[in-house]
């Protein structure tokens, strides 16, 4: 497996397009790092796994010792344990470990912690800006070397790395080193650590620093330099965890609307149903208007005959009209002229009824009466009404019967 290794001195140096990489593979004791830009190292990715080396200032390295326990657990336990040593509220930070004994009989874990706020700035500036998405982020003493046996300590012009073993190390500025590095061994009086035997010190350094005789001093490349052993601190990658505080957090309060949810779940399908429900009455309460309608068309015209039933006759021209590019549902129905018609019809008993037939959106009543006063009477009658609108095509007189015949439709607004 390759990877690509990214390492930065600041967020606002990442800001400013600043950063070194480094092209590690399984194989490679070590490599440099070459300073660069964000478009450059994006152009180096390929198939290769992404790890952002940040200051290690930023990250805090711990350990502590909990008895065996479940991963669930110790994640519930650990900030407990270590919130008497933090500086920061433990609600702040974002806690990673790893366990030093897979099979649970040792109880001593390995921490690291950071800034939730922070973490996210770093996440968020080389995703977003940078177009990166880093499989890892470790504080950059974990590029130096070390193991059971070797420790190292990398020192530039304004900074100084320690790393102890896999999980553990400390960072401080290069001008107090001396002053500080007494602190960073183990006392060879302490029965339950071991300094590791042998310290790799840069060979760059010009520092005098007071190291046991004890331990073996050896000098090497350790400066602008990340060695394959950042792979074995991978266990403690900050993204481990990520953001999944936030989500049981949001989880949790979801929680308190469950009920609420089920409620209102509820209350729309019986919303639903009730809507269901209406528009089944309603649409019988049509068909029986619809029954009465004809009911009484036929009660009221029993000696009319009927060109086309109108039902009938206006789906004939809503299909007409449909497929001339005309919206169907513009079309006026002539059940509604019809039953109006039919109580002035009942009322004015000279008037006969002699055939009814229907022309597009137009009833056509064929009649006959004893006098051209009880015609003129009933088209006046029906101008009355608010809603229809009576022509007289034709009329002629024979004796003592006037015959005509009426166009009726519905006013326009």
């Amino acid at each position: 497996m390759q990877w690509l290794i990214i390492k930065t001195t600041s967020l606002d140096a990442l800001k400013a397009d600043k950063a070194d990489y480094a092209l590690l593979e399984q194989n490679n004791d070590f490599v440099q790092f070459t300073p660069s830009n964000g478009q450059a190292i994006k152009d180096q990715i390929g198939h290769r796994r992404v790890i952002l080396l940040i200051p290690s200032e930023e990250v805090g390295l711990h350990d502590v010792d909990i008895p065996a326990a479940s991963n669930k657990q110790l994640t519930k336990a650990i900030p407990f344990a270590l919130e008497d040593s933090l500086a920061e509220d433990i609600d702040a930070l974002h806690f990673t470990f790893q366990r030093d004994n897979t099979d649970k009989t040792n109880g001593m874990i390995n921490v690291a912690t950071m800034n939730k706020q922070r973490l996210q700035q770093w996440r968020d500036i080389i995703s977003q800006e940078w177009g990166i998405k880093p499989h890892a982020i470790l504080p950059d003493l974990f590029a130096l070397p070390a193991d059971d046996k070797t420790s190292s300590l990398g020192v530039d012009q304004t900074r100084a790395l320690y790393r102890y073993n896999t999980f553990w190390g400390t960072s401080c500025s290069s001008d107090l080193l001396p002053l500080l590095f007494p602190s960073f061994l183990i006392s060879e009086d302490d029965p339950e650590t071991e300094q590791p035997p042998t310290l790799l010190l840069d060979t760059l350094t010009d520092l005098t620093l007071d190291v046991p005789e004890h331990i073996d001093v050896q000098t090497t490349h350790l400066r602008n330099h990340c060695y394959n052993n950042v792979l074995t601190a991978l266990p403690l990658n900050l993204l481990t965890g990520f953001g999944q505080d936030e989500q049981q957090a949001l989880l949790k309060q979801l929680s308190k609307w469950k009920v609420p949810a089920i409620l209102a779940g509820l209350a729309a399908t019986l919303w639903v149903i009730t809507i269901g429900l209406h528009n089944y009455r309603s649409q019988q309460h049509l068909d029986q208007l619809n029954t009465e309608i004809t009911t009484i068309y036929k009660d009221t015209l029993p000696n009319a005959t009927i060109d086309s039933d109108y039902r009938i006759n206006h789906q004939i021209m809503a299909e007409k009209l449909n497929a001339l590019g005309v919206v169907a549902t513009k079309i006026d129905s002539p059940l509604e002229p019809l039953a109006l018609i039919t109580p002035i019809l009942k009322k004015n008993k000279t008037i006969s009824l002699k055939k009814l037939s229907i022309d597009k959106q137009e009833l056509i009543l064929s009649i006959s009466t004893t006098s051209v006063n009880h015609l003129e009477r009933f088209h006046a009658e029906i101008n009355r009404n608010a809603t229809l609108q009576a022509e007289i095509k034709s009329q002629s007189t024979s004796g003592n019967k006037v015959l005509a015949k009426l166009h009726i439709h519905k006013k326009k607004p």
